[in-house]
């Protein structure tokens, strides 16, 4: 998969290309497909009702798809305004060799990138997975922990937990030189 996304053995202009390939057609399109997917469930389905006496129904055609519509283009306007009027500065040509000292991620991988400073290479790897795994299995686990251990709400204080780990990872490469 590695070489496959990287067009070879190494990055080279080739893994520029496959990955804007992936950003502007492949991730748009699939963007595109679960939109529909999701109205066409919407329309076959409807929606969860928060008060079950309320009967009013809004048509989809043309009253939704105009309103969509319409607040699509003012954001698209808002959005070619702001970059027209205040465009992005832009650097140097990146040197693929020379990696500066001073890179950081955005602060949003800060926990990430504190993690695998902290920890050696497979290990940081191996842990990120079984943390995406806990995640994904989350809704399961809680379940079983409400199960086994009705008093206590055992997810709240993990959630809590793992709460103010991320935080003070954050803060702590946050602060780091």
């Amino acid at each position: 998969m590695l070489s496959f996304l990287r067009g070879g053995l190494t990055v080279t202009a080739n893994t520029l290309t496959r990955f804007f390939t992936i950003h502007i057609g492949v991730l748009p399109t699939v963007m595109v497909i679960l939109l529909a997917v999701h109205i066409v469930l919407l329309r076959l389905y409807g929606i969860s009702d928060l008060d079950p006496q309320d009967k009013r129904r809004i048509s989809f055609f043309p009253d939704h798809i105009l309103t969509e519509i319409i607040i699509g283009f003012y954001l698209i306007m808002i959005l070619t305004s702001l970059a027209i009027l205040f465009p992005p500065p832009l650097g140097d040509l990146a040197d693929p060799a020379n990696t500066p000292l001073h890179i950081k991620p955005e602060w949003y991988f800060y926990p990430i990138y504190r993690w695998l400073r902290l920890v050696p290479g497979v290990i940081g790897l191996v842990g990120m997975g079984v943390f995406l795994l806990m995640l994904t299995f989350w809704p399961a686990a809680d379940a079983l922990l409400s199960r086994w251990f009705p008093m206590r709400d055992l997810s709240v204080i993990l959630g809590s937990l793992v709460a103010v780990v991320v935080a003070a990872a954050m803060v702590w490469e946050a602060f780091v030189v």
